[in-house]
């Protein structure tokens, strides 16, 4: 865990596209606050990605059938495996009672998903203790829009 350098917060997890701290979580262009967040939710597509392994099997199969007018269902088949394949894993949260996708990778890449979820999870827990003790209370400045233009600016 680091420490960001302007507001002295833990980073469970940053990199180019995501980061956790006890009190946000910011993934592409949007910023949640974690005491908002009341469920981190992964997803396996298994039902879809099998849905698409066997049409992909039925449309190889069915060449010896239907012939050249296979190859057709053969690249749509192959279509909707690549599809599946890759947007295999998901990450849902509830936020503010609304449930949402913040994130989705491929098989090859879910363990990128559980690292966030971990740090989602730390962050969460991070953030009801230090509300319990009375270390954080939620002020105007904490306002989303001007976090946003905070990190904009640290960025430059």
């Amino acid at each position: 865990m680091d420490s960001d350098k302007d507001n002295n917060e833990e980073v469970y997890f940053e990199d180019y596209c995501v980061k956790v701290t006890p009190l946000r979580f910011l993934h592409r262009n949007e910023s949640l606050l974690v005491e908002k967040i009341s469920d981190v939710y992964v997803n396996h597509k298994v039902v879809r990605l099998t849905a698409a392994f066997a049409f992909f099997l039925v449309a190889c199969l069915s060449v010896f059938l239907m012939g050249q007018s296979a190859v057709m269902l053969i690249g749509i088949g192959f279509i909707w495996l690549y599809w599946g394949y890759t947007n295999y894993v998901e990450l849902w949260v509830t936020y503010d009672g609304k449930r949402q996708k913040v994130l989705h990778r491929g098989i090859a890449h879910s363990q990128y998903v559980y690292k966030v979820t971990e740090a989602l999870n730390q962050a969460i827990t991070e953030n009801k203790r230090l509300r319990d003790e009375g270390q954080y209370e939620h002020t105007d400045s904490m306002r989303i829009s001007e976090r946003m233009k905070q990190y904009s600016s640290d960025a430059k």
